[in-house]
């Protein structure tokens, strides 16, 4: 598997075996060039100068201390048209998508949908003289509301049935999935 194999370097991947050039200085945030890495060349060599000095262990030992967290707190994704844009991010390490947030972002559009921050160009647009359907599931991006739903129950050795009420303006709400978390605490 490719990836980076310097435990040091950012962008460490502790399932690689293959290195491929990924890895990023932790001072520069830049790719670390391959010949710097190789055990027959100068693996020590942070700077590319051809030694082993006193700044590549600065390089290195400035870090020294520091947490994973505070380290990589600087590092993640730079571009600000990303879907996972880190402001905070200061080194760039290649983890940049633009899917998730992805859509419509045309207010007119029968498929406007407000969730997307980056165009895809999927707008859908009714004919001239007609309205759109706010029905069609490919572009129905309202949620049900939730009329009724259960409450805390406080109950001995079983527990008591609950139900839950809904509707929706475009579907039949029988044919909505539901899906709820909850929580049963036990003590003596």
């Amino acid at each position: 598997m490719f990836g980076c194999t310097y435990s040091w370097a950012f962008g460490f991947d502790a399932d690689a075996t293959l290195d491929d050039g990924s890895c990023l200085d932790p001072m520069t945030g830049f790719e670390i060039a391959q010949t710097l890495l190789d055990p027959c060349d100068c693996p020590g060599d942070m700077n590319d100068d051809g030694f082993i000095s006193v700044v590549d262990l600065i390089t290195i030992l400035g870090l020294f201390g520091d947490s994973c967290e505070d380290i990589n707190g600087f590092v993640g994704c730079t571009n600000e048209l990303a879907c996972n844009y880190n402001p905070d991010a200061t080194i760039e390490n290649q983890s940049c998508e633009f899917e998730t947030c992805a859509g419509c972002t045309d207010a007119v559009a029968c498929n406007f949908n407000p969730e997307a921050t980056l165009e895809d160009f999927s707008c859908v647009f009714p004919e001239p003289g007609e309205a759109c359907d706010p029905c069609d599931c490919s572009v129905d991006f309202t949620p049900p509301t939730i009329l009724s739903a259960p409450s805390n129950q406080d109950n001995e050795c079983s527990e008591s049935p609950f139900e839950f009420e809904l509707t929706d303006s475009c579907q039949d709400p029988s044919e909505i999935e539901v899906s709820f978390v909850r929580d049963t605490l036990s003590s003596d």
